[in-house]
């Protein structure tokens, strides 16, 4: 039986792979011309909200991509003077 890993050693994965894949979309969004940007805001049956930005693009063999480069849990009332330096001093790719 084989034993499962510790929880800093499934840490230390989670970091490495988040890494990777982070490196891996920067490396691919280096050679697309235009990117579209869209926000989206919700409320969840318990009445969480959330805030989630996506990029929209066309790879280099001309397929409709879309990938979240942001999700994150939004506190609060959404007024737009609390949305605006959210969208702009959060931490993104």
């Amino acid at each position: 039986m084989a034993e499962r890993p510790s929880r800093p050693t499934v840490a230390n994965r989670l970091k490495q792979l988040y890494t990777s894949k982070q490196d891996q979309l920067k490396d691919e969004l280096f050679h697309i011309d235009f990117i579209s940007l869209t926000t989206d805001m919700w409320r969840s049956s318990r009445r969480r909200s959330f805030v989630v930005i996506t990029a929209h693009y066309t790879d280099q063999q001309y397929r409709a991509k879309s990938i979240i480069l942001s999700f994150k849990e939004f506190r609060r009332r959404h007024f737009s003077r609390r949305i605006c330096p959210f969208d702009t001093n959060h931490r993104t790719i």
